[in-house]
């Protein structure tokens, strides 16, 4: 299960669990117990990532119920679920560093891309390369790379077409 620290305070850390919960934790008191949890999947949870947009409180975070949810971790509500984001387990998301937009995966071979404003789908991509088990999106840069069974690709958002395969 994945783990995140705050980009924008890095004394908070958000963990994913299979007990069907997001934990956040405060690395400043160094208890070994989270300060809070976020309940709402109704499976393990998979991945975790928290939003770079200094207004913005978030965190999204999916796992083996095929579910996406956006958190206000202020509030502790979940303020989306992203309908049918995945027909299987999910196995990573991410805000961009930059751009308004998440980006869910998972093992149905599907990257979703996800106005983090609107929560409407931006696009769905499947390469074929079977099930994707990673992403992460450079900050300053609309590349993005994505990790499959099969292969890795570096792809600029706007052209789908991948830069670079390993």
């Amino acid at each position: 299960m994945q783990i995140a620290l705050n980009p924008k305070d890095t004394n908070m850390l958000a963990s994913a669990s299979l007990d069907k919960t997001v934990k956040i934790w405060s690395l400043a008191t160094g208890k070994s117990k989270a300060n809070f949890s976020l309940i709402g999947h109704e499976a393990g949870v998979n991945c975790v990532d928290f939003s770079h947009e200094h207004e913005k409180m978030h965190l999204v975070s999916a796992g083996d119920d095929g579910q996406v949810k956006v958190w206000d971790y202020q509030t502790k509500a979940c303020l989306y679920t992203f309908a049918n984001a995945h027909i299987e387990n999910v196995t990573a998301v991410a805000f961009h560093p930059d751009i308004p937009i998440i980006f869910s995966c998972g093992e149905d071979e599907v990257v979703n891309v996800w106005n983090a404003q609107t929560y409407r789908s931006e696009q769905v991509l499947n390469y074929g390369l079977k099930r994707v088990w990673s992403i992460h999106a450079l900050p300053n840069s609309n590349n993005v790379a994505i990790g499959f069974d099969e292969a890795t690709l570096v792809i600029k958002i706007g052209n789908e077409v991948p830069m670079v395969t390993y």
